[in-house]
């Protein structure tokens, strides 16, 4: 369960352990104030301490990658011959999030908007509809990819 690490006024800063592994120990953050709670996961994959600590958020941010876009690029990669960074991106597959399981997350955990973030493998504004497709099946709320410095209203 989260646990209270800072308050500042009204704001409660919660953190709770992810499963970012081999990186131990790793941690969620989550925010509430008046009522309102946003949660962030860190890098992690699907996991217990991140179901429990985005409960009823308003808004979830975490990592996401949509696992066959990125190995369609790792094979590109591997064909002209760029077999290291191939290699490290297919290492990413064992500590990101694929998409799908952080939308089932954010749908059993109750949360209303779903920010994906941190987004394996980088896409530009027109590849978000081939990054989500499906999710739609997997989580009801609203679905964001988001950008740096973007803001949302909770």
């Amino acid at each position: 369960d989260p646990v209270a690490i800072a308050r500042y006024s009204e704001l409660v800063v919660k953190a709770f352990e992810v499963d970012h592994r081999p990186v131990k120990p790793a941690y969620g953050f989550r925010f509430e104030v008046g009522g309102r709670v946003i949660t962030i996961s860190g890098d992690t994959n699907p996991c217990a301490g991140l179901l429990n600590g985005s409960k009823d958020a308003d808004i979830m941010v975490c990592d996401s990658m949509n696992v066959s876009m990125m190995q369609m690029l790792e094979k590109q990669l591997q064909s002209i011959g760029n077999k290291v960074q191939a290699s490290l991106l297919e290492d990413a597959h064992n500590y990101h999030a694929p998409i799908e399981g952080m939308a089932d997350v954010a749908a059993k955990a109750g949360v209303k908007h779903l920010v994906l973030s941190h987004i394996m493998p980088a896409i530009t504004d027109e590849q978000i509809p081939q990054f989500t497709a499906g999710l739609d099946k997997i989580f009801n709320g609203k679905i964001s990819a988001g950008h740096d410095l973007e803001k949302f209203a909770v």
